[in-house]
């Protein structure tokens, strides 16, 4: 209003309507060059610059804000959002400092929100993640550099999608694992599952995975957690004069190299130890030596597709793959306990390989506590 194009600010005297008092001495003291802002009156200050167009009082906000207050920054990007203050944001967005922050602050649903808002998180995204940051919008007269823009942008989208569904992927790759560690342990492993229950590093696991920020977080977390529990099916399978050909002695290199590419990739702190690496078995020595191996191999860069789609998407087509046989004999019954009320997928997010993999995973989960109902009512 007094710095826009609006017929008032020639005005000498103007009626403003649906204002506090109070929050408009705020914009006074503003103008003056006082600052009488406080955590408990920042937000209708900010409305109020919004509504005034003061740059004077919005700049004094996003002061007291970066500065003096102790309002998170999940509130502040709220603030930001709920006011359309777009400087209040990039600020905002400034402050995150990996990508761990910027999923605790930035909200999971962006559909609601505003273009401007969507564009600063994403430009964000990109720099935390490593990726270029896109260049100055190019002039409109110039085709070539229109058309590059636009194409720069959508390989930088793939590339941010790439890594939420490498992500996602090993959110499969990891319940798949625990459906089926379970599974073997109540049918064939029982006597390993008081070792693993006892063990002081699933407890600090347990307690790390409640102080997670992220997925990519809780992920690392829980790739610590299987590494430990197939340390103990190893030591346990040993000890019964099981030989290296068993196949649960036989694949424990290869899943300690994939859980712990997992672990690496995606811990957020990496000066920390992780209490998986600790022990004195010969399990342990085995798993520090495929760590050795992951380090000096993951320098190189991986394939990102197998020629027709993202190896993510591969991978929990895979997942779901690897299931099946432990699928066998609970279908229907897992099928049929399966309640109404779960999540389903949303119809934008649906793809073969998701659907088939949630479908299996909750059949195979439900089945097994129908048998587990059933051998109570009839123990052997």
């Amino acid at each position: 209003m007094f710095n826009s194009d609006f017929a008032e600010k020639d005005k000498k005297e103007i009626e403003i309507r649906g204002v506090d008092p109070e929050d408009f001495q705020l914009f006074l003291d503003a103008i003056h060059g006082v600052d009488s802002l406080s955590d408990k009156n920042v937000e209708n200050a900010l409305a109020l610059a919004s509504y005034l167009g003061s740059s004077e009082l919005e700049k004094m906000c996003m002061s007291h804000l970066a500065q003096k207050s102790n309002i998170p920054l999940k509130e502040q990007f709220q603030l930001a959002e709920n006011h359309n203050a777009e400087n209040l944001m990039i600020q905002v967005c400034s402050f995150i400092k990996d990508a761990y922050e910027l999923d605790e602050v930035v909200p999971k649903d962006l559909d609601s929100f505003r273009n401007t808002t969507k564009n600063i998180v994403l430009q964000r995204s990109f720099e935390l993640l490593g990726i270029r940051k896109p260049p100055m919008p190019p002039q409109p007269e110039d085709t070539r550099l229109v058309f590059e823009d636009m194409m720069n942008e959508l390989l930088d989208q793939a590339e941010l999608q790439n890594h939420h569904g490498k992500i996602l992927a090993d959110q499969a790759g990891l319940l798949k694992d625990h459906l089926v560690l379970e599974e073997y342990l109540d049918r064939s492993l029982p006597q390993a599952r008081p070792r693993i229950q006892e063990d002081s590093r699933i407890h600090e696991l347990m307690e790390e995975l409640r102080n997670t920020h992220s997925p990519a977080e809780r992920n690392a977390v829980r790739a610590q957690t299987m590494v430990v529990k197939l340390k103990h099916i190893y030591t346990t399978l040993t000890e019964m004069g099981e030989g290296p050909e068993h196949p649960w002695r036989y694949t424990a290199p290869y899943n300690f190299g994939v859980l712990y590419e997992i672990i690496i990739q995606n811990q957020r702190d990496h000066s920390k130890p992780h209490p998986s690496v600790r022990g004195n078995l010969p399990v342990d020595d085995k798993y520090r030596e495929v760590i050795e191996i992951v380090r000096n191999r993951l320098p190189a860069e991986a394939a990102l597709y197998t020629g027709t789609e993202p190896i993510w998407v591969t991978n929990i087509s895979r997942a779901a793959e690897a299931l099946i046989p432990w699928q066998t004999g609970r279908t229907q019954n897992g099928r049929e306990r399966i309640p109404n009320e779960l999540r389903e997928i949303s119809g934008t997010s649906r793809f073969q390989g998701i659907v088939s993999f949630v479908m299996i995973a909750r059949e195979i989960f439900f089945g097994s506590l129908a048998r587990i109902e059933e051998q109570k009512k009839h123990p052997r």
